[in-house]
């Protein structure tokens, strides 16, 4: 019977899951790799062996992989997941099905709630922001976290329900909108009550929320390969300021000999990973952390068992011919990507429409024009529609551009007159 690696590719956008499989796809990397997704993620694909579901039922899933694995005399060596927001839920459930090793479901637990998380890290000397568990506005709670501080949610993977209080006017006000929000979000696993022990205990995220310290300095996200003892990093990268918090101007991608010029020790952040590993209790996969670096010392957001998945994976495929996921899916194969470091530093930076014009035309043609001059690789607009919140303002970014100049201060300039080049039409 011939081996496969089973993917479920929950939560994961067109562009990411594509860029992933392509950089397999060049390396003939996809024979063993079976990846369930939705149909209009599967169909712009390169040829592969996939199922088509929509992910909803994990039942069905199982069954729809069973039949294929029987009519393709296929067995399967690993479970790569990714279901975050899931918990991890489907990917275990394929494991179990098949008797497959996943991470257990205390690891589970932790790297897909940020209250457990953040206790873990504690635990094993990850070096964190103050934090509490709030359910009201307790105004003493908060105060020995102190202000500023952030409110925000328990479980899910995007900068949604993410509050920056800076007195208790503020935290008062904030979980009040959050708790409306939450209470009026249906059919979203996030919001699930959530074992905490095996004793019955539940946590509550729609009544519940983490409450933690404002930590200062610059945001920096990163992904690393755990193999047993062994750390590599596969992307660093320094957020960009965006207009609200959690909302980024986009990500500069940072080679690793780079980290210094960013305030950033190698060996130092190296060090934080293998604690996080520690905590999350694995020893191979791969890992994603938030981190902020505030004069020379970091200090972690939070952290999970999956890649980070952004419009940096665009990025990461273009300069550098792999993403973080297609080294997690060939590190669960054996098979080697060789890593590189791109030549200059590249950048994501985000087309960040006006308040009021989420759905309107854009128009790119005075950045088409400059392409050259202004080091473009790659522009994209995407093609959802939305209207912005108070507790989710993402509708606003229609798209990104990619760029790599011949040197890094072409990245700033463009940052600043990309609002002028840049045109939102007004509907009529």
């Amino acid at each position: 019977m011939e081996s496969f690696i089973l993917f479920p590719a929950y939560g994961i956008g067109a562009i990411e899951l594509r860029c992933c499989i392509e950089s397999l796809h060049q390396r003939h990397q996809l024979d063993r790799l079976l990846v369930v997704a939705p149909p209009t993620l599967l169909e712009p694909l390169p040829p592969l062996h996939g199922i088509a579901d929509d992910l909803s039922d994990a039942k069905r899933v199982v069954e729809k992989t069973d039949a294929w694995a029987h009519a393709h005399q296929a067995q399967f060596e690993a479970v790569v997941g990714i279901d975050e927001e899931l918990h991890f839920s489907l990917s275990r459930t394929l494991a179990t099905h098949f008797g497959l090793p996943f991470p257990s479901a205390r690891t589970c637990a932790l790297a897909s709630n940020k209250w457990l998380c953040k206790q873990a890290f504690v635990e094993h000397g990850v070096p964190t922001s103050a934090f509490t568990l709030l359910s009201e506005a307790d105004l003493d709670a908060a105060a020995t976290i102190g202000y500023p501080n952030v409110l925000k949610v328990l479980s899910g993977t995007q900068s949604q329900f993410l509050f920056r209080n800076d007195s208790p006017k503020d935290l008062i006000r904030n979980i009040s909108r959050l708790k409306k929000a939450t209470l009026n979000t249906f059919s979203d696993p996030r919001f699930e009550p959530q074992p905490l022990s095996d004793s019955g205990q539940f946590l509550y995220p729609k009544h519940q929320f983490l409450l933690e310290s404002f930590v200062g300095g610059i945001e920096f996200s990163c992904d690393f390969l755990v193999q047993a003892d062994h750390i590599a990093l596969l992307r660093i990268t320094r957020k960009l300021p965006g207009p609200t918090l959690g909302l980024f101007g986009g990500y500069l991608l940072v080679p690793p000999p780079c980290l210094s010029h960013h305030g950033i020790d190698e060996e130092t952040l190296i060090s934080v990973c293998h604690r996080i590993v520690r905590a999350f209790g694995i020893h191979h996969g791969v890992c994603m952390v938030d981190f902020k670096v505030d004069r020379g010392s970091i200090h972690v957001l939070e952290s999970s068992i999956r890649p980070g998945f952004s419009a940096f994976n665009h990025l990461m495929a273009k300069l550098l011919g792999y993403t973080s996921l297609a080294v997690m899916i060939a590190a669960a194969m054996n098979e080697p990507i060789p890593l590189g470091y791109p030549s200059s530093e590249g950048a994501v930076l985000y087309l960040i429409a006006p308040p009021g014009h989420e759905n309107s035309p854009i128009d790119l043609s005075g950045l088409h024009e400059r392409t050259h001059d202004l080091g473009i690789i790659a522009t994209h607009v995407y093609d959802t529609e939305g209207t912005a919140s108070d507790v989710d303002s993402t509708p606003l970014i229609r798209g990104y551009v990619l760029v790599q100049p011949s040197d890094s201060s072409g990245i700033d300039k463009l940052m600043n007159i990309l609002p002028q080049i840049v045109r939102y039409e007004t509907r009529p």
